[in-house]
């Protein structure tokens, strides 16, 4: 039976897409945790059905390459939108990922957890699939994987409860006005009429922009100590991504999809992707969590996600930010629309929309730059 399921790849990856999909409708707080569903699915069923990882790097590359293309289309437009006001929460947020990441590598030595364990635990603690790619294209290894998945189980529910209990805790911004900004407005929907139209549209969005994001993927990135390595399919598409979305309009159409199409296709680019490095992994998951080490492995993303999250509020709170723009930038640290929501509903202010703002771009990007300098 394992053998049948391992020589039919496709079959493979959707039955794990599906229990994936199943997981994922799970609540978990404010979270449908799909993308955590389908790796730990991914997982354990690559400890059953050995699929050799060469087979599974197309998919690992298409899925990845459609998630972080579009996720640049949004993060290139909220970037720009109220940069000067978002100054200081922007460079709270790079440093905070910083010193998480400095935070991560003294600590892994100190608990003694594999260099390996430790990128993918901070990518995992941090929800940041791009840097579980990177780390995994650098260290050549499927442990980077395994500490994605325990880190993302601690750090999904650290930053739930985080983001919770900070709503719930106001405090006055002495320089945060209580009244709306244009930097607290997220991009608007788009919307286009006529169904025909809208689709084709749409496929011209995601399938022109990736073969450029695809194209730029080839270029090849220096690396400190003189190395070089390939943007690769986390790079290159984030970087065209975000070009596209700061542009947001070439001529006639927008680059930008209507949000409903974005939301299906990033989330199915991120299950694919999780799902193909979860089968992959399987092996090596099997030997590596359920010991001494997965233990550790689990407490330092726990670590990982406190560090970045204290940092963050100790630094919003001195740069006189209000408690609700505070809350939407832990929720941008995460990139989390699930965690966005959650505040939204419970407390109203735009500010906690504008907080997300400010974070969210510069995380996304943080996160995979100070992967390399982690080895």
């Amino acid at each position: 039976m394992f053998t049948f399921l391992a020589d039919h790849l496709l079959l493979s990856l959707f039955l794990v897409l599906a229990a994936g999909a199943v997981v994922g409708a799970i609540p978990f707080g404010a979270v449908r945790p799909a993308a955590v569903g389908t790796l730990i699915a991914g997982l354990a069923y690559g400890v059953f059905v050995h699929i050799p990882a060469y087979r599974l790097v197309v998919f690992q590359d298409l899925g990845l390459g459609l998630f972080v293309y579009l996720v640049g289309l949004e993060a290139g437009e909220t970037l720009l939108r109220g940069f000067r006001r978002q100054l200081p929460l922007i460079a709270a947020t790079v440093l905070a990922l910083g010193l998480a990441a400095v935070a991560a590598t003294l600590l892994g030595g100190a608990l003694g957890v594999s260099r390996s364990l430790v990128l993918g635990a901070y990518a995992g603690s941090l929800a940041s699939a791009p840097a579980l790619s990177l780390a995994r294209e650098l260290t050549a290894s499927q442990l980077p994987a395994v500490g994605f998945a325990l880190g993302s189980l601690v750090g999904m529910g650290l930053a739930v409860a985080i983001v919770a209990v900070l709503i719930r805790r106001p405090w006055p911004g002495r320089r945060d006005p209580g009244v709306a900004l244009a930097a607290d407005v997220l991009p608007a929907d788009v919307t286009a009429p006529g169904t025909e139209r809208a689709t084709n549209r749409a496929i011209i969005v995601a399938t022109g922009g990736l073969a450029l994001g695809f194209v730029v993927a080839l270029f090849e990135a220096p690396l400190p100590g003189g190395g070089t390595f390939a943007l690769g399919a986390a790079g290159g598409p984030l970087i065209v991504g975000m070009f596209l979305g700061a542009l947001r309009r070439t001529g006639g159409p927008h680059w930008r999809l209507p949000r409903a199409t974005d939301q299906t296709l990033r989330r199915f680019g991120l299950m694919l992707f999780l799902a193909a490095i979860g089968i992959a992994s399987g092996p090596a998951f099997v030997t590596s969590a359920f010991t001494l080490m997965g233990l550790r492995t689990l407490a330092l993303g726990a670590l990982v996600t406190l560090i970045a999250c204290g940092l963050l509020i100790g630094m919003c709170f001195l740069l006189g930010q209000s408690a609700a723009r505070t809350t939407g930038a832990v929720a941008g640290l995460f990139g989390q629309p699930g965690l966005l929501s959650s505040a939204t509903a419970r407390s109203g202010d735009p500010r906690v929309a504008g907080g997300y703002a400010g974070t969210f771009a510069i995380g996304l990007l943080s996160k995979v730059v100070v992967i390399p300098f982690l080895l």
